[in-house]
């Protein structure tokens, strides 16, 4: 996990030299990657690219030995220069190899994009999510996910 943070610190630092040049234009890019944890999106080093109206986030981790993978697709209802609107489809496997257990969960909810005019913006979701422990019968629940992303420069050709 240390060096998934040290190599994403190194990233955003080279990138500031070109995002200063760029600031218009990575404000609307539409490819972010930082770090998400959620119960129903997964943990971990996260990216997303939502273009237009429909996108996906896949977000990969590790605590230890344990594995955390989540895709999920993102429906955007409204762009702000502030705030964005969106529904999400979380979809998370989790896998403890010392146990030989998983769990699995997928869950639909509401999502705020908090803009900081900046490179950096926030991500806050809520919604409800069933979820199943190796083999064991389904079980529903309230889900919260964050994420702190980092939009990446476009490499788009100005006119």
């Amino acid at each position: 996990m240390k060096k998934t943070l040290f190599l994403f610190l190194v990233i955003i630092f080279f990138s500031n030299y070109r995002l200063k040049a760029q600031q218009s234009d990575t404000i609307s890019s539409p490819s972010l990657l930082g770090f998400a944890l959620g119960t129903s999106t997964g943990f971990g080093l996260t990216y997303r690219n939502v273009a237009y109206k429909f996108g996906g986030q896949f977000t990969l981790g590790s605590n230890y030995n344990d594995i955390s993978v989540g895709i999920t697709p993102i429906f955007m209802v409204r762009r702000d220069k502030i705030a964005n609107l969106f529904i999400y489809n979380g979809n998370h496997f989790y896998y403890i190899p010392e146990r030989q257990r998983y769990t699995i969960t997928n869950g639909i909810g509401l999502g705020v994009d908090i803009n900081t005019q900046t490179p950096v913006m926030f991500s806050f979701m809520i919604g409800a999510a069933s979820y199943s422990y190796s083999y064991a019968e389904w079980r529903s629940g309230i889900t919260l996910e964050i994420a702190l992303l980092y939009r990446m420069p476009s490499h788009s050709k100005k006119k």
